[in-house]
């Protein structure tokens, strides 16, 4: 078993699990265009594109202690949560990038095939999730508000 991790101030004994975040990759990391990127004074480097070179972050808390770290890339840059036994992570718009609890990139198997907000909800009394997306207007028609659940069994 490998030490715990260094902590800075104490984690209460009964907090038990995993926690996941989005937030900067690491130093040197690439992002896809191939431009140098990760983490540069505090904030996230951006590509030559344009693009925000991230990484999933998760740590096992057990007993009081830190007990392993995990990161991984992602594209993604704004929310993260865990659905039918997968950690899904959301770009501001767009379908969920898909994850094994080891952060392993999966073909994302999750039933949506359009395009979702960031900001899903978890509904407390069913588990399911709450989601929106707004498809831009044309010259044919106006922009319009999708609203929709997404059933806690979908994978």
């Amino acid at each position: 078993m490998n030490p715990p991790l260094p902590i800075d101030g104490v984690l209460p004994p009964d907090l038990q699990g995993t926690l996941v975040r989005i937030g900067p990759g690491t130093s040197g990391g690439r992002a896809e265009d191939g431009a140098e990127a990760g983490a540069v004074g505090g904030e996230r480097a951006r590509t030559r594109a344009g693009a925000r070179a991230g990484a999933l972050h998760a740590i096992e808390i057990r007993d009081g202690a830190a007990v392993s770290y995990l990161t991984g890339p992602s594209s993604a840059d704004a929310n993260v949560f865990w659905h039918a036994g997968k950690v899904l992570a959301l770009a501001e718009s767009g379908l969920p990038q898909q994850f094994s609890r080891l952060l392993t990139p999966e073909e994302f198997e999750g039933g949506l095939t359009v395009p979702i907000a960031s900001h899903v909800r978890r509904d407390a009394a069913t588990g399911g999730r709450l989601l929106f997306g707004v498809e831009r207007g044309t010259e044919a028609a106006p922009p319009f508000l999708r609203i929709g659940e997404w059933d806690v069994t979908v994978r």
